[in-house]
């Protein structure tokens, strides 16, 4: 299954992720439910999701729209909808030419087609298997041979449990594709039952509503920084040993030695600034971090960090320019920031001193890359990343 929607794991999201995150992965889960034939559960996951956030950060789009038609073929809305549905005749137009990208299959009868499409399925994975098993399916129904179509869904079904890189709404934004989801002809695979989907309703919904009178809050604020990093370092190495050197994968340590607090105060010093709790605590126990996965940065001593117009005056602009996008959601935020991990690396961690002399920190990557992710704080940061670990 996918990791990142397992109801545990998004228990954890829904605790201390943005809410953009939150609104992708909710959506998924109930783009999932429908998709196995439970649209009321899923409905009832979306209006709770939408109750705490309306707003749509443009990566599910595909997932909604084919809602979008499974709620017009079983006249099953949602009572409320914060979003303008688009025409259905546009949607699978539109996600035909998505489908059918290429023509590499072109001048071939429908049966060596089909027998090729299946073959290549097989000797394939992640967002190819999905994007060659939608298009098996279409093509089926769309010249009327439904029980040739069954079969691929299952083929698409059997993908989507091995934790393939999926684009749900590949398969769901045709009307013929959906009908028969609808019919519930995926829930053996996908080892659902109302009942069980009835129960994990309960606990997402339950969360969801605790987030929205609490607030964003740590997933692991019961553990202490040295299991916090202890816990990092023992999954990025299980992971992928190969990364590491030797006494790293003997001791399951990627940290360093604690930093001296005469080493903290030479550079609060030395930057003019007390630095935030949270990250001197993380000094305490280490003095930076190796990096734990190919995507993310190593974290620096404290004697190596830096304003970032220091340290790299090439990315000043970039994130002076994000903080001018967003002038409401940063309004309070100097436009100093601290490069704390990924000199010149594909992520840069930064921290940032706002107004009310507490501490931002962003993981920002670019160009070419996902931009800033925001959190409140250091330890937001640090504890992210094990819940990116345990959802691998």
């Amino acid at each position: 299954m996918k990791k990142f929607i397992e109801t545990g794991n998004l228990l954890k999201c829904i605790k201390a992720e943005d809410l953009d995150t939150v609104y992708d992965h909710i959506t998924d889960k109930a783009a999932e439910w429908a998709v196995a034939g439970y649209l009321e559960h899923a409905n009832n996951l979306l209006q709770d999701l939408w109750n705490l956030h309306a707003g749509d950060s443009g990566n599910v789009r595909r997932q909604l729209e084919g809602l979008r038609i499974m709620w017009e073929l079983s006249n099953k809305f949602p009572s409320t909808i914060p979003f303008e549905l688009r025409d259905i005749d546009e949607i699978e137009q539109e996600n035909f030419k998505e489908v059918f990208f290429n023509n590499q299959y072109e001048n071939r009868s429908l049966p060596d087609l089909l027998n090729q499409l299946e073959k290549d399925i097989q000797s394939t994975s992640g967002f190819d298997y999905c994007v060659l098993a939608s298009r098996a399916t279409l093509l089926s129904l769309e010249n009327d041979l439904v029980e040739v179509g069954k079969k691929f869904i299952h083929i698409w079904g059997v993908g989507y449990m091995l934790d393939y890189n999926y684009m749900v709404g590949y398969l769901t934004r045709n009307r013929k594709s959906s009908a028969l989801l609808l019919e519930g002809i995926l829930d053996p695979t996908f080892e659902l039952t109302n009942e069980k989907c009835q129960f994990e309703y309960g606990e997402l919904s339950a969360a969801l509503k605790k987030r929205k009178e609490k607030g964003r809050t740590l997933i692991y604020g019961d553990l202490s920084w040295q299991k916090l990093l202890e816990n990092i370092s023992v999954l990025a190495i299980k992971d992928d040993p190969a990364l590491y050197a030797g006494p790293m994968t003997t001791s399951n340590w990627l940290g360093n030695d604690p930093a001296l607090e005469d080493d903290i105060l030479t550079t609060e010093r030395r930057i003019g600034m007390k630095l935030p709790e949270d990250y001197r605590e993380f000094l305490k126990v280490s003095n930076g971090f190796t990096s734990h996965s190919n995507i993310y940065s190593a974290l620096l001593p404290v004697e190596k960090i830096d304003w970032l117009s220091v340290l790299e005056k090439d990315l000043v602009d970039i994130v002076e320019e994000s903080i001018e996008m967003e002038k409401e959601k940063y309004h309070g935020l100097t436009k100093k920031c601290l490069l704390v991990g990924g000199l010149f690396e594909e992520e840069q961690v930064l921290l940032f001193p706002t107004s009310d002399s507490s501490w931002e920190c962003w993981s920002l990557v670019v160009p070419g890359g996902c931009g800033e992710t925001w959190y409140p704080g250091f330890r937001y940061y640090i504890e992210s990343r094990l819940y990116f670990l345990e959802c691998l």
